[in-house]
């Protein structure tokens, strides 16, 4: 006997999410982000390494346990989507809004607050 439709409705949106380029199955790396600053980027000595081709420094994270800013790099074009200025101040995946997404290039990144454990602290 054949799911009902709202079981292969649901199958359907969730293989459209896992597979959206921003979605899970696009996931290059989880990175620890404990108090202090991270250097971003594609050079062998950045905390935070970024794939081959991307620029060699990206820029900073300052995570702290009250909130996390990004400071791209001068002269590095990285898009922040509803940012009104420097340093730029990070929501994680549980804020009520969404995560601030940061892209450069074709990669997109943000901010995942896993149970038990928010980052900068």
């Amino acid at each position: 006997m054949p799911p009902p439709n709202r079981t292969l409705a649901w199958q359907a949106k969730r293989n459209r999410s896992l597979s959206d380029p921003e979605g899970w199955l696009a996931l290059a790396g989880l990175f620890p982000l404990p108090a202090g600053e991270h250097v971003l980027g594609s050079a062998v000595d950045c905390d935070i390494r970024f794939p081959a081709g991307t620029p060699e420094r990206l820029g900073s994270l300052t995570a702290a346990a009250e909130a996390l800013h990004f400071v791209p790099i001068a002269g590095v074009h990285v898009e922040v989507e509803d940012s009104s200025g420097m340093p730029i101040l990070l929501r994680s995946d549980a804020a009520d809004d969404g995560p601030t997404r940061l892209r450069v290039g074709s990669l997109f990144w943000w901010v995942i607050e896993a149970v038990g454990h928010r980052p900068g602290s």
